[in-house]
């Protein structure tokens, strides 16, 4: 087994940061829409809905990375505006709402220059 390098210890430490972060942050909403007390509460139904939503989460995203590597993949062999391609990325992934505002008339243009290249992938 290979050793951890800087790079992996630095790669944990932030994982286990966020998570830390994670975990508050969702048992406080959990008081704050259930009320307190969780070892009190009946979370074996509760728990594989949520389990069920998890796996529903994870095939979406898996579907919109494959989707994402795929438009870069076409975008290496074809002459898409890289604007307009990494729109479709972002909008694929569903980031376009945490881009900095884009005039309306920029966005517009994307979403036809978007569609105009979908449109002549089919052909």
């Amino acid at each position: 087994m290979n050793a951890p390098t800087k790079s992996d210890l630095q790669h944990i430490s932030h994982i286990q940061s966020e998570f830390d972060e994670l975990v508050d942050q969702a048992y406080r909403g959990g008081i704050k829409e259930h009320g307190g007390h969780l070892w009190e509460k009946p979370v074996d139904r509760e728990a594989l809905a949520e389990a069920v939503d998890q796996v529903v989460y994870l095939i979406t995203l898996r579907d919109q990375i494959d989707e994402a590597c795929k438009i870069a993949h076409d975008g290496l062999n074809s002459d898409d505006d890289a604007r307009t391609a990494c729109f479709h990325v972002l909008q694929t992934l569903g980031r376009t709402a945490e881009m900095p505002e884009l005039p309306r008339k920029t966005r517009q243009q994307l979403e036809r220059e978007r569609d105009y290249w979908k449109e002549l992938a089919r052909r």
